[in-house]
């Protein structure tokens, strides 16, 4: 999970426009696909009157149409003076390359950074797959009670609004690197087999596995899966692949790999993979080549 905001703090702390409400956001596009779940706040150091909810949702700033369902209401009366946290009504699945706002909606009180106040606003702001454009900060005034678009700007204004973001990216197991439905088999493999499976080698090599295509005549070794994120733990490999039937501990010998055996219950067809890995031990993977022959 990733936000655009880290270290930075506003410089006013508790500002107040006589009794006017805003819907204040900030723009921002994220790099890759993924999905914001909730929408973060800085909240005042005082309270909103009559103990009045913050409210927040997503926009898609290109047609302003609100993404996250009915708006979410912060607890209340919330943490002053720092970070505060509501999950949208929806997730919302965003897209590479397509801006957003993230907004709420404060009955008066806000916090605000400008060009012209230490510390300044910190547009434009980069953080890992996040960025926005260099005028981030919008707000809009009115009294409607729900979260509206906000699209007016003053100063550069930043008004702390952020996102809790999830790239799809994220989800990098054992089994996004493999291709291999016969593992969802039960007893395709048994604890005295030998590991018949196809990996896909781009897979491999994007997640840093495997250093070269010009050859699988090589060795893998666990702790290198497991600097990958492709393994959670070296000494459990039927926990990563949800494999209650495959125990490393009957794995074949590392000194002493053996020839390639199918499980004589369920035998795993190799006619469309295009690399076999013969051997899984506890200390290393090794690969015997290229199972089409090229």
């Amino acid at each position: 999970m990733a936000s655009l905001f880290s270290s930075q703090v506003p410089a006013a702390r508790d500002a107040a426009d006589g009794t006017d409400s805003y819907s204040m956001g900030t723009y921002f596009t994220p790099a890759v696909d993924g999905t914001v779940t909730a929408i973060r706040w800085w909240f005042p150091q005082s309270g909103q009157p009559g103990g009045a909810a913050v409210k927040a949702n997503l926009f898609r700033t290109s047609d302003s149409a609100k993404l996250g369902g009915a708006d979410a209401s912060f607890a209340t009366p919330g943490t002053p003076d720092t970070w505060n946290q509501v999950s949208l009504s929806s997730p919302v699945a965003v897209v590479a390359g397509t801006q957003y706002c993230a907004t709420i909606r404060t009955p008066l009180r806000y916090v605000a950074s400008t060009a012209g106040s230490s510390p300044a606003s910190p547009w434009p702001l980069t953080n890992g797959d996040l960025s926005t454009p260099t005028n981030a900060g919008r707000f809009t005034s009115g009294a409607s009670g729900n979260v509206d678009f906000p699209s007016s700007s003053f100063n550069s204004g930043c008004y702390f609004v952020d996102v809790v973001f999830t790239p799809d990216s994220d989800d990098t197991t054992l089994e996004a690197a493999i291709t291999l439905p016969a593992l969802q088999a039960t007893g395709a493999l048994t604890a005295q087999s030998a590991i018949e499976t196809a990996f896909s080698l781009p897979a491999l090599q994007a997640s840093g596995v495997l250093a070269s295509s010009s050859t699988l005549a090589m060795t893998v070794t666990l702790p290198a899966l497991q600097a990958s994120a492709a393994l959670a733990a070296a000494s459990v490999l039927a926990s990563a692949l949800a494999l209650p039937a495959l125990d490393l501990s009957a794995a074949l010998d590392a000194d002493a790999p053996a020839e390639p055996t199918s499980s004589p219950t369920a035998p795993i067809s190799t006619a469309s993979r295009p690399f076999l890995v013969t051997t899984i031990s506890r200390e290393r993977v090794i690969s015997t080549g290229n199972a089409g022959g090229s």
